[in-house]
């Protein structure tokens, strides 16, 4: 007997727009389907619009205009969360906390905190490559 896993990956119904070298781009918009899964509080795709999303896919490549499904498990949906939200917030209320115990400040201590996220998502974003390594998604037809 086949146990049905889908609660164990976050899917997403996709168009293929491109083909790079082994890898596809797809593009995901958001469905009524997102409004009652589990991780549409953690998941850009159900925050509204479209975005793209390079995965990988095994066996026959898909076309550019197919639709598919994209596919990650929720671990790294929470992973990702937790680099995203959690942890700024973290380094926020560390960075704040410290600054107005030491300087007294708490405008000097705002502005600290907010500048030590900005240098977070900055050095996110130029180093989140090697972190999200792990991170990956999957094409299903």
């Amino acid at each position: 007997m086949k146990s049905d896993r889908t609660r164990d990956y976050i899917l997403h119904e996709g168009v293929v727009t491109a083909l790079k070298g082994g890898q596809v781009e797809v593009r995901i918009e958001r469905t009524p389907s997102c409004q009652g899964c589990q991780a549409a509080g953690l998941c850009k795709a159900a925050k509204g619009g479209t975005s793209l999303v390079t995965a990988t896919f095994q066996g026959e490549e898909p076309r550019v205009g197919e639709s598919v499904t994209v596919q990650a498990s929720v671990g790294q949906g929470l992973r990702a969360a937790l680099w995203a939200y959690v942890a700024p917030l973290l380094l926020l209320v560390a960075v704040l906390g410290l600054t107005v115990a030491l300087t007294h400040n708490e405008g000097a201590s705002a502005l600290t905190g907010i500048g030590s996220v900005a240098v977070y998502y900055l050095a996110l974003h130029r180093f989140g490559g090697r972190l999200f390594k792990g991170l990956s998604f999957c094409v299903r037809r």
